[in-house]
């Protein structure tokens, strides 16, 4: 069993898989944000992998709560 913890807070640029940890919301709620355009669109950091800056969603969940 791995029980390491990871600190996210230093982190660029947040993973979808993070975004709960780290906002409270599901992956799910945050699609449907970027259907709506109230958020953008994850930037593709390598052929198979995608995040947003975390600055990005800082301010935006910052804004929003």
């Amino acid at each position: 069993m791995n029980t390491q913890v990871i600190d996210l807070s230093q982190r660029l640029f947040i993973r979808p898989s993070e975004i709960p940890k780290l906002y409270g919301i599901s992956r799910s709620t945050v699609y449907r944000l970027i259907d709506k355009q109230e958020l953008p669109k994850p930037t593709k950091l390598s052929a198979r992998c995608v995040g947003w800056p975390k600055s990005t969603l800082d301010e935006y969940f910052n804004l929003a709560a």
